[in-house]
């Protein structure tokens, strides 16, 4: 019995320290595959930390690129309603300048009508002149005839009293 129970004592020493070596080794795996899943979930947060901060850095980028598209428009918005407002004075002086050459306009075309007018008086004045003008050439006319036949009478006469006058004395 002493061999037996010597024996179940060895026996169980082995058994205990293969029960604890197998419980050694399946901790140190059990470690081993926690420790690898650990790492493994590590590297993938890091991978997921990188794109995240690839993406960040891009919406970074695009904000910015907005941004500045941004003020570019404003500044063109702006541009626009400077150039808006001087477009409108512009107008207003041209329209300003448009009401004045139809003001001076309305007048010329008045100061036009009545030299029309003038005109057509002085023309009318004209006519009776030039027809005044003719019939006192014709009255002159006449006049210069009488005038002329009244002379060869005065000069027939005159030569008649000298003949006449020769005869007496003769």
């Amino acid at each position: 019995m002493k061999k037996l129970t010597s024996l179940l004592a060895v026996v169980s020493v082995f058994t205990a320290t293969g029960l604890g070596y197998v419980s050694y080794k399946n901790i140190a795996n059990s470690n081993n595959a926690k420790e690898q899943n650990m790492l493994n979930k590590i590297k993938s947060i890091q991978k997921d930390l990188k794109n995240r901060q690839l993406e960040l850095k891009n919406i970074q980028k695009t904000l910015t690129d907005k941004e500045n598209r941004k003020h570019y428009l404003e500044n063109q918005i702006k541009e626009l309603e400077t150039n808006i407002n001087d477009l409108d004075g512009k107008e207003k002086i041209s329209k300003d300048k448009i009401n004045k050459l139809n003001a001076d306009l309305v007048e010329i075309n008045n100061e036009i009508n009545v030299d029309k007018q003038n005109i057509s008086t002085k023309e009318t004045e004209i006519k009776n002149v030039e027809k005044k003008i003719k019939d006192n050439k014709k009255l002159l006319t006449k006049v210069l005839d009488e005038l002329f036949k009244k002379e060869k009478e005065l000069d027939d006469i005159s030569n008649k009293n000298r003949e006449t006058n020769k005869q007496k004395e003769n």
